[in-house]
């Protein structure tokens, strides 16, 4: 993937996608039906994900392969020129929470809630989907663990 950056920008651009998914059922399971308990969980698990993450606030692997399609280097680097200053090319990476990936969490969340609901085949694409997320990220040292 480093020597094929445009293959990284794709993934980065699918696993950003591949969100929409839990947040379309997320959205549909509190507004429509009114369970709250999914959007509750996810709540909880990104707030207790950033309160533990924050005491592993560690600079990004060296190895790390940022994208402008991958969150949270899009919020990044729309603000600030990711690669200005750096003589041999490669990106400034922002330090960033390495305790767990949240959108890992969210999808295993959404999707668990989906299996528990009666909504199977979609819970099983949520969690394959999943697999490919978190090979990715741990490809590319967006993660040091998930």
């Amino acid at each position: 993937l480093r020597d094929h950056r445009k293959w990284n920008d794709l993934l980065a651009l699918i696993n950003s996608l591949i969100l929409i998914l839990p947040s379309v059922y997320v959205t549909y399971a509190t507004a429509w039906k009114g369970d709250y308990s999914c959007v509750f969980r996810v709540l909880a698990v990104q707030l207790l994900r950033s309160f533990c993450g924050w005491f592993t606030y560690l600079p990004p692997d060296p190895q790390y392969l940022s994208s402008n399609f991958d969150f949270p280097d899009f919020v990044h680097c729309s603000y600030k020129d990711c690669f200005a200053g750096n003589d041999e090319g490669e990106e400034e990476s922002a330090p960033f929470v390495s305790f767990f990936s949240g959108h890992v969490a969210t999808m295993v969340v959404a999707a668990n809630h989906m299996w528990l609901n009666g909504w199977k085949t979609s819970a099983v694409i949520c969690h394959v989907l999943n697999v490919f997320q978190v090979v990715r990220l741990l490809a590319t040292r967006g993660h040091y663990s998930i």
